[in-house]
């Protein structure tokens, strides 16, 4: 049997990355109390993949800047800059992560800023939510609930 391109078309819009709930106790502190520590993860896009695998050309670009601000101020506030966006020497590898926890976060929608900051403090549980942004991401979007919205009337 062939793929269904017309199909896959029409219901393709409605496709939307499906989300997890992930327990992160270790944050806690930073709920409002008598919430659940949970933070809410979704699969990535195409776009959002491909712009975080392109983190050396855009690293250059910010480092320059990062440059010219610090040679406009004349201090280390852009080597402070550099270090809180994640633009020091940092892997490649974990400055994709940086953005992949960026772009995967659903509640609470972070910065780059703030994903850098996680990674620091707390890098197990960056990586696990690293890992189930990555893992929905591999699964694609959740069937099941365009079923439900693409049901023929009899």
């Amino acid at each position: 049997m062939a793929f269904d391109i017309d199909r896959f078309l029409r219901d393709a819009p409605l496709l939307t990355a499906p989300t997890k709930k992930v327990r992160v106790p270790e944050l806690k502190h930073w709920f409002p109390e008598g919430e659940e520590p949970d933070w809410e993860v979704r699969g990535l896009t195409g776009d959002e993949i491909a712009r975080a695998n392109d983190v050396n050309s855009r690293i250059e670009v910010l480092r320059d800047a990062m440059e010219v601000i610090a040679s406009a101020v004349r201090s280390n506030r852009g080597e402070a800059l550099k270090e809180i966006m994640g633009l020091s020497d940092v892997p490649n590898d974990l400055a994709r992560h940086f953005d992949h926890l960026m772009y995967g976060s659903v509640n609470p929608q972070i910065s780059r800023e703030a994903a850098v900051w996680i990674f620091k403090l707390y890098p197990v549980q960056a990586k696990s939510l690293i890992m189930e942004i990555m893992f929905l991401t591999n699964n694609g979007p959740d069937l099941g609930k365009l079923q439900d919205s693409t049901v023929t009337p009899t």
